[in-house]
């Protein structure tokens, strides 16, 4: 039986055996891949970015954890963030040897919006660009968790990151808003960063929490407007796994999401091919009823 085109292709150890012969390994993914698709790297939509948290409660992914961590979850993988001040906290040498083992697995890694506010706070964005280059890291998030930028600002900063040859990715909102979210301050947040030049839009969990708040229907309208290839939702790894839950039902399997917890990757995984969490079962419940 042939696998769907660009489906997630299989790990070494199920196409052992008879070349001849399809092994059991083979049989049952086969089926997975038919009754729960899930398309290939490099995709379009859909995508996954991990926080690499480092050394923490929320998993050892830093190097030789990278290694052997993406050596079975590689393929569900899409970019990785490296979080909060991480990449200036930890050995530089750690730091450049991990953000290459995600390069070796065709994973773009990015710095946290975190650094590049502390650079706004310290005077050093002109220092950025080589700070990662000097660690190997090829994309910088540009966020406004704690402090504001103005939409010229924004696109500003965007362009003087892109003249490094950086991809930017944006995260839209802050930490602790004061406010529900206002679609319409998205929507123009949104096309001054990618007319500026950014790669992807995120918009941060807190500011979704808040949006939600007002109306059950919110998130059909944030999805329905907002959310394309190009745009993130933020997932929040300490509310697991109701975020997770959440945005997958709502925002739907094909959704890019943002700030997925090394621990939580394969459940956000079972929870786009439709096999669930816990007690549910999408897939078993339509095979169910067929």
């Amino acid at each position: 039986m042939s696998r769907p085109p660009n489906a997630i292709p299989r790990t070494q150890h199920q196409d052992a055996g008879n070349a001849d012969e399809p092994t059991a390994c083979s049989v049952f993914t086969d089926a997975l891949d038919r009754l729960a698709p899930r398309p290939g790297k490099p995709r379009k939509k859909g995508l996954t970015s991990l926080l690499d948290y480092g050394p923490g409660l929320h998993g050892w992914t830093m190097a030789d954890g990278t290694a052997d961590f993406l050596a079975l979850c590689g393929d569900f993988v899409d970019m990785t963030k490296i979080g909060g001040l991480n990449a200036i906290m930890l050995p530089g040498g750690e730091v450049r040897r991990t953000a290459s083992i995600y390069r070796d697995h065709g994973i773009a890694t990015y710095s946290g919006g975190l650094l590049f506010e502390f650079a706004r706070k310290s005077d050093n964005v002109d220092s950025l660009p080589r700070l990662l280059s000097e660690l190997g890291i090829g994309a910088v998030e540009i966020s406004e968790n704690y402090l504001p930028l103005t939409d010229t600002a924004l696109a500003d900063s965007i362009r003087r990151m892109r003249r490094h040859d950086l991809d930017v990715i944006y995260e839209y909102g802050r930490k602790t808003p004061d406010a529900p979210l206002a679609l319409e301050d998205l929507r123009r947040k949104r096309d001054v960063a990618f007319n500026a030049g950014a790669g992807h839009v995120v918009i941060e969990f807190a500011e979704v929490a808040t949006f939600l708040q007002q109306d059950e229907l919110a998130w059909r309208s944030l999805c329905e407007e907002l959310l394309t290839e190009d745009v993130f939702i933020e997932l929040d790894p300490t509310d697991f796994p109701a975020s997770q839950i959440a945005a997958v039902h709502h925002a739907g399997p094909s959704a890019n999401l943002a700030n997925v917890a090394p621990q939580h990757l394969l459940a956000v995984e079972r929870l786009r091919r439709g096999l669930g969490y816990g007690a549910e079962c999408p897939l078993m419940e339509r095979s169910r009823s067929s």
